[in-house]
């Protein structure tokens, strides 16, 4: 399930916003906001997680695109 997490988070948060073309300053993996909220916010309510563990998730998947 957590590889589902994480591939799911970068497809939404990353490279949904590469396809369209979106500069990389703009989109919510880097951004930490999406539509307005804290990305961690809707990372943990949309997979069920707790905060902290969203925030791991996050911080995991911008490390791997950052690089």
């Amino acid at each position: 399930m957590k590889n589902d997490i994480h591939t799911t988070l970068l497809e939404t948060y990353f490279f949904d916003y590469i396809d369209r073309g979106i500069d990389a300053q703009e989109m919510p993996l880097f951004t930490r906001t999406y539509e307005g909220e804290a990305l961690s916010t809707v990372v943990a309510w949309a997979f069920q997680l707790p905060p902290q563990e969203a925030q791991a998730t996050i911080e995991a998947a911008w490390q791997e695109v950052a690089l």
